[in-house]
């Protein structure tokens, strides 16, 4: 590849826009590719800025990597401080947590029949 962007980079830049596009055009859903088309394009931005050289770049998506990183940690740790309320709301509710067999992400919540 460094031999490539050296003798060629207009082919290595074909190549990468080629498997791009087959990367994003096999992901199973419509959102994960509407996703990836738009940092595609966040990253063709930011190639195309004039001010900046590769070690620039480079930075630039480093940072930008962590700072997605970033939100799917925020997220994951709202997710969890959801599920421990609701655990909690179930608890003082007299709700009985049971497995649905309709789905991994399923989760049914019956009533506790009072004995």
């Amino acid at each position: 590849m460094s031999q490539l962007a050296k003798d060629n980079p207009e082919k290595l830049e074909s190549l990468r826009q080629q498997w791009t596009e087959e990367l994003i055009s096999r992901s199973s859903s419509t959102e994960t590719q509407r996703r990836l088309r738009g940092l595609d394009f966040k990253l063709n931005l930011e190639r195309q800025r004039k001010n900046s050289n590769e070690l620039g770049r480079c930075v630039r998506f480093s940072q930008m990597m962590h700072e997605s990183f970033s939100e799917l940690w925020s997220s994951m740790q709202q997710l969890l401080v959801n599920a421990r309320e609701l655990n909690a709301l179930c608890r003082e509710n007299s709700f009985k947590q049971e497995e649905a067999t309709l789905g991994e992400n399923v989760v049914l919540l019956k009533r506790k029949r009072d004995s």
